[in-house]
């Protein structure tokens, strides 16, 4: 009778352990299937109200024979879940993505493993839809062109998502390989976007109202003397003290928000001109929390130069994790 027991025991054990192990994976098509950024930025606002618990998330280089970084970023909130991002970023990478990564969520009161997400496609559709949100919240009148520097991942995501609030007239992509911007412009024109791919990024800079900047370039692409005197810049690519996508003057004299104020320390596109006293802590006058909960209410006119600096932050993360969650029926 002994053995019966420890025998059930064990069978009763090694069915639980086994279905703990069972977690469900959600790939990129299955995030693509239901996502909608208009509703990700609605829940996304609504998301921030919450306390939310975000600690300095780890950030490793990976040695002088590597040009890699190693990203640990976790985030839970005062409800029902946590997780975890797990992202390694190799700028140099040609055959394979330069960003890899893995989410995992959880659940805050058992520990328990719930879900799986491919890290890449949630860190695209999160970081896009975290500017488009910002730009919402900042200047509201509506952006007419729309110029996308970068033809990485993030790019389509970021033109999705600010076109699915802003409902742009033209958009106009750029990239350093102008067939990669032809290829990026011929997908999203499929999808019924107003796209068109350019040589010269500067023929169009004096004309878009709004700039969006997605590269892992180390200097400057974008020189505030090209700018629209009113252009709205979503800088999203830097995420290194020590690179940059803007140069001085487009910082100089703007209005600066940020996602998080992490941004003045880990990217050089704030780290630098603030070490060389072109601006001070005083000109960062908002993140995107204290947006979102009316914290900060924006006081823009149609004469101000807007930066949204964003380097990313566990939060975003588990909101977007949560969300997909909702988007496949489960109650959250």
């Amino acid at each position: 009778m002994d053995g019966f027991f420890c025998a059930l025991i064990l069978k009763i054990s090694f069915t639980f352990s086994y279905k703990r192990i069972q977690l469900e994976f959600y790939s990129a098509k299955q995030i693509d299937f239901y996502f909608d950024h208009k509703e990700f930025v609605d829940f996304l606002q609504e998301f921030y109200k919450k306390d939310i618990f975000t600690p300095i998330r780890h950030h490793h280089q990976l040695g002088e024979d590597s040009d890699g970084t190693m990203l640990i970023m976790p985030s839970w909130s005062t409800g029902d879940y946590m997780g975890v991002k797990l992202v390694n970023v190799f700028p140099e990478n040609r055959e394979v993505p330069t960003i890899n990564g893995l989410y995992v969520l959880m659940n805050r009161k058992t520990g328990e493993m719930l879900a799986q997400f491919d890290g890449l496609s949630l860190t695209c559709k999160r970081t896009a839809s975290v500017s488009a949100l910002a730009a919402k919240l900042i200047s509201p009148t509506r952006r007419k062109t729309m110029l996308m520097i970068g033809t990485g991942n993030m790019s389509e995501e970021l033109i999705r998502a600010h076109h699915r609030i802003q409902q742009f007239s033209s958009i106009y992509i750029w990239g350093r390989n102008y067939e990669k911007a032809k290829a990026k412009a011929n997908l999203l024109k499929k999808e019924g976007y107003p796209i068109v791919a350019i040589a010269d990024k500067n023929s169009m800079m004096k004309a878009a109202d709004l700039v969006s900047v997605a590269t892992l370039s180390e200097k400057p692409l974008v020189f505030g003397k090209d700018l629209q005197h009113d252009a709205y810049v979503d800088l999203v690519g830097s995420y290194k003290p020590t690179t940059r996508e803007a140069d001085d003057e487009v910082i100089q004299g703007a209005k600066i928000f940020v996602d998080n104020y992490a941004a003045l320390e880990e990217s050089g596109d704030l780290k630098i001109p603030m070490d060389d006293g072109i601006i001070g802590r005083q000109d960062i006058l908002a993140d995107i929390i204290e947006l979102s909960k009316e914290a900060y209410v924006p006081s823009v006119t149609e004469h101000d130069k807007i930066v949204f600096k964003s380097v990313g932050f566990a939060a975003s993360d588990l909101a977007c994790a949560v969300f997909i969650l909702k988007q496949y029926g489960y109650s959250v």
